[in-house]
C-alpha cells in the first residue's frame, strides 16, 4: 500500500529512504516515484516522499512499529560557524475521553509542535477530521468526529532537536 513520509529538516534522500524502507536498495525507486532527481539535492522540510510500504526491508520501519526518531544526517551550519545537527525525533502522547461527545482536548504537551499522526483507538484520522493549534497545544475534532468517553486519542507528534 503507498503510504507518505515528511521529510525533517536537515534530512538528505539517503535519511528518506532509510526511514521508509529501511534500505538504501530502493533509492532509485524512491527517487523516481517521487520526481527528485538528484542525490545531492536535500528534501525540504515537510516534503512528501510516496513509499510503498509493501516493499519496506526494515520491519521496524513500518508505521504500525513507532521509531521514536527520524533519520536527519545532514550538518548544519550556523551563522558563528558552529556546527550543529538539526534532527526530528517523534513521541507519542495519549488522552483518555472522560465524557461522550468530546471534540475539543488541550494538550500543553504538544504546544508548539508539529502533528504527525492521530489515531483514535485503532482508526488513523485523517488531516481533515481534526485541526491542530500548535500555539495552545489544542486538538479540534470536525466533520462529526468525537471522542467518546473511554476512548484514546493517541497523537504522534515531532520537534525539532539540536546536538
Amino acid at each position: 500500500m503507498i503510504q507518505e513520509f515528511r521529510a525533517v529538516d536537515q534530512s538528505t534522500i539517503w535519511d528518506v529512504v532509510n526511514n521508509t524502507y529501511g534500505s538504501v536498495d530502493f533509492i532509485v525507486k524512491l527517487m523516481q516515484d517521487n520526481g527528485f532527481v538528484n542525490v545531492n539535492t536535500y528534501p525540504e522540510n515537510g516534503q512528501i516522499f510516496l513509499y510503498d510500504d509493501t516493499l519496506v526491508v526494515n520491519q521496524n520501519i513500518k508505521r504500525t512499529i513507532v521509531s521514536p526518531v527520524k533519520y536527519a544526517t545532514r550538518e548544519r551550519t550556523t551563522t558563528n560557524l558552529e556546527n550543529m545537527i538539526y534532527y526530528e525525533q517523534v513521541w507519542k502522547d495519549e488522552y483518555t475521553a472522560a465524557a461522550d461527545g468530546e471534540t475539543v482536548i488541550v494538550r500543553p504537551a504538544l504546544v508548539g509542535k508539529r502533528i504527525v499522526d492521530i489515531e483514535k483507538e485503532i482508526l488513523p484520522l485523517k488531516n481533515s477530521q481534526y485541526l491542530f493549534n500548535a500555539t495552545t497545544g489544542t486538538i479540534t475534532l470536525v466533520g462529526g468526529t468525537t471522542l467518546d468517553a473511554g476512548q484514546t486519542l493517541f497523537t504522534l507528534y515531532a520537534e525539532i532537536k539540536t546536538s
